[in-house]
């Protein structure tokens, strides 16, 4: 039975193969045998419609931060950009997105360099994961945050400074 239907699928193939190659035939003995048909041309330019955030770099700055206070609430901090896209970008679907390398501890939170320290990523109070993206309107763009989060299973070291890094992006379809 298999070998049926594989001679069945063959000669569907063949035949559709075959009806193909005797169209393009007609069609290009029709513009030979037409001299008074015109030939068209499709021309365009293809490009992305990127935004982009203004013209100093993104910067949350957390100060001082007292390792017994972090509890994913009390460090929030607003993530202020400008988000500026191209006019012909009204009527697209924007999405947006902050890339970074993932928490040890947990998928959910942006890595920093402390081991047992990570940023929860906020879009209108609302936890987003790095990488996974979110639709925006260019008009009212999100309200970013980000708040500090421990491992309680991990200590801190006392004094150490902390850096995190994510790359903030948008794009259409």
């Amino acid at each position: 039975m298999n070998t049926y239907i594989k001679n069945i699928r063959l000669t569907i193939f063949y035949a559709l193969a075959a009806s193909l190659f005797i169209s393009s035939c007609f069609l290009e003995t029709m513009a030979a045998d037409n001299p008074t048909g015109a030939l068209l041309t499709v021309h365009g330019t293809l490009r992305k419609i990127q935004c982009s955030f203004g013209d100093k770099p993104i910067s949350v700055e957390f100060g001082e931060v007292y390792i017994g206070q972090i509890n994913g609430d009390n460090y929030n901090k607003p993530i202020d950009y400008t988000l500026n896209c191209p006019a012909d970008v009204k009527g697209v679907t924007l999405h947006m997105k902050i890339s970074g390398a993932a928490s040890n501890f947990d998928s959910q939170l942006l890595k920093t360099d402390v081991p047992g320290l990570a940023i929860k990523l906020l879009n209108n109070s609302q936890q987003i994961k790095p990488d996974e993206d979110f639709i925006i309107s260019e008009d009212a763009p999100p309200k970013l945050n980000a708040v500090l989060v421990r491992d309680s299973a991990q200590k801190l070291p006392d004094g150490k400074e902390f850096n995190g890094t994510a790359t903030l992006t948008t794009e259409w379809q």
